[in-house]
């Protein structure tokens, strides 16, 4: 009995060491037609590199689901150097590999390498130099792409640039960076946003990110956002009369007036003729004025009711001057005309009334 339990052992021990070589040598494999799918690309041989590349895909699958060899570094270096090139080719290929999807490739490239980068330093070398040499492909491709107006999808090789630079535990923020200014380009505000704001959160390119981050969000509709980013870009740009102006419009579009006038004025004080400021203040001042004065006149016995027509002629009287500078520039902007003939109303400025009318109805 005890010489067969020893036979058994030893057969259990044979049969073990027979599959330990067996996923060794799917490892092996796998690397030989690697170096095979290399030759083929170099030939430019995409024919043979597809079918090379089913072969090693195969032989590193099995490899790495084995738990001999699933953690061994050479392995998970070899599945993303393998993946990438299945990757380019399902470029080529769409009916190659349909079980997934790109994303899901380029994760696996990505935690392989990270993975094998992370627990050893034997296969570090050959990892880096996978990652710039990926990375070097990807400039190519993202430079090309730009050239040719086809931002969308530069934006994606330069996010791709990003991603690699993970798996050797490093931040590209130059790449995120370029990966914003074509999702600017291509009037992709969202993705402009976001990236810009990965950019600002590793301090990259601060203070002029502020602005640009800014830009993304007021073009993407996140005006709240913005704000935010506006007010921290004065602090660096104190004299930029734009971001005055820019902060200011938000401000009265959230119905914040006080804000909004604050910041309004400021950009007219750094620059007195800077039009649209002029413009968006004068508009501003003469709708409080003119909403105060409907409001009074809805009641006009009230005890107020001076207090608010008061109150009322002071926006007038400050919007008023505001509106006559915009139009000296822009003498035929009939929705100023009609503004400033409402203000005269309001403050009985005859004389301007009919010189304003004129102008109106001869437009």
């Amino acid at each position: 009995m005890k010489q067969y339990q020893y036979r058994f052992v030893f057969g259990l021990c044979l049969i073990s060491c027979h599959f330990s070589f067996a996923q060794k040598d799917m490892e092996t494999k796998a690397a030989i037609e690697y170096n095979n799918l290399i030759g083929a690309f170099q030939s430019q041989n995409m024919q043979g590199a597809k079918e090379i590349v089913i072969k090693a895909t195969d032989y590193i699958d099995k490899a790495a689901a084995n738990p001999e060899t699933k953690d061994s570094p050479k392995t998970l270096y070899l599945k993303g150097e393998i993946y990438f090139y299945a990757l380019m080719l399902k470029g080529m290929y769409p009916d190659l590999f349909p079980g997934m999807s790109d994303d899901e490739w380029m994760n696996s490239i990505i935690a392989s390498w990270k993975k094998a980068f992370t627990i050893a330093d034997k296969y570090d070398t050959e990892i880096e130099r996978a990652v710039w040499e990926k990375k070097g492909f990807t400039e190519q491709w993202a430079t090309a792409m730009f050239k040719d107006k086809k931002f969308i999808e530069a934006m994606e090789m330069y996010d791709m640039q990003a991603l690699l630079s993970t798996a050797i535990n490093r931040i590209d923020t130059a790449a995120i960076f370029y990966a914003g200014l074509c999702a600017e380009y291509a009037s992709d505000w969202n993705n402009a946003a976001k990236y810009y704001a990965i950019c600002e959160g590793y301090g990259y390119r601060v203070p002029e990110i502020y602005k640009q981050l800014a830009s993304a969000l007021v073009e993407a509709g996140k005006n709240q956002e913005a704000i935010v980013y506006l007010e921290k870009a004065i602090q660096f740009f104190p004299d930029d009369k734009q971001l005055y102006y820019l902060t200011g419009s938000l401000y009265m579009n959230a119905s914040q007036k006080d804000k909004a006038e604050q910041y309004l004025r400021k950009a007219i004080e750094i620059d007195p003729a800077y039009t649209d400021a002029q413009l968006q203040l004068g508009n501003l001042l003469y709708s409080i004025g003119a909403d105060i004065y409907r409001v009074a006149n809805l009641s006009p016995n009230d005890p107020s009711y001076n207090k608010k027509i008061n109150e009322s002629d002071y926006y007038c009287q400050q919007a008023l001057p505001l509106l006559e500078m915009y139009i000296k520039t822009n003498p035929n902007d009939k929705f100023v005309l009609q503004s400033i003939i409402q203000i005269c109303v309001i403050l009985g400025l005859t004389e301007k009334y009919y010189e304003y009318r004129k102008r109106y109805e001869t437009q």
